[in-house]
């Protein structure tokens, strides 16, 4: 799966970790985490298995017995959800 930025007007990051960004309209407020992976895609496509290995690396691996990859990926899902990110999965099909 891969991974890019969607469509947000603008971001606010605070000295706490967090994040807000504004998409269509609407305020969301990002976890520490989810701004973490955020400051990690750029414009393009960038693939999530790398992205599961930088914040292993940053923020130690998952706490609820999944692997990196399966939380980076569920992670990524959530915020394509809700057009933070869009994907494309392993058949070069967007998603989201």
């Amino acid at each position: 799966m891969k991974v890019r930025r969607g469509k947000s007007t603008d971001e606010y990051r605070d000295g706490s970790g967090e994040a807000a960004v504004l998409i269509d309209g609407r305020v969301l407020v990002l976890s520490p985490l989810a701004t973490r992976l955020l400051a990690l895609i750029g414009e393009g496509w960038t693939d999530v298995d790398g992205l599961a290995a930088s914040l292993a690396a940053a923020v130690g691996p998952p706490t609820d017995g999944r692997s990196a990859e399966k939380a980076t990926a569920d992670l990524v899902r959530e915020l394509a959800a809700d057009g933070v990110v869009e994907v494309r999965d392993a058949e070069d099909r967007p998603n989201g």
